[in-house]
């Protein structure tokens, strides 16, 4: 047995714990899945007038815009009110503004922005106006329409642009068109 040990301990010693080495080379650092917020413009009250107002998103989707314009108001920053407040978006969606014209390379297309939003109470004119000001940032969007869906069911407020609210921007605040 005193014989065999030392040719135990030398087979161990050669062959090691029998996994042989990868020779892995580090290239860079391990990839990483970045969650950071983005700021985005949306528009919120102050006075009654609107103003712009950065605003942590998940994105710059439309979408997560117009989640964050909801959740500003609750409750707003100081100084600043929201006509939104109470009220909840329930979906968006973009279609083609003129499907007609959609294959046609000398007109230009834009897309109409469908807004549904649930509350307790009509929405006022200054809720419309946030809506549509700050969805109507990104160029792409002609039209806003907005739909309210309250205790006497579904009902569509109308189509929007922007510069109808032209006399509820704050003074030097520039609307988008």
């Amino acid at each position: 047995m005193r014989r065999l040990r030392p040719l135990l301990l030398l087979s161990l010693l050669l062959t090691g714990c029998g996994i042989q080495p990868n020779y892995a080379t580090e290239v860079g650092p391990p990839p990483v899945i970045d969650f950071e917020s983005k700021l985005e413009v949306v528009y919120l009250l102050r006075d009654g007038k609107l103003e712009p107002r950065k605003v942590s998103t998940s994105s710059d989707l439309i979408e997560d815009i117009l989640d964050a314009l909801f959740k500003a108001g609750e409750p707003p920053p100081p100084g600043m009110k929201s006509a939104l407040t109470g009220f909840t978006l329930v979906e968006s969606s973009l279609t083609v503004y003129n499907p007609r014209s959609r294959n046609d390379p000398e007109v230009p297309t834009g897309l109409r922005l469908h807004v549904s939003v649930r509350g307790e109470r009509p929405l006022k004119r200054t809720a419309l106006a946030q809506i549509t000001c700050t969805a109507m940032l990104d160029q792409s969007i002609w039209g806003v329409e907005i739909t309210h869906i309250g205790t006497k069911g579904r009902r569509s407020q109308g189509e929007y642009v922007c510069s109808e609210f032209r006399d509820l921007a704050a003074r030097g605040t520039r609307l988008p068109p």
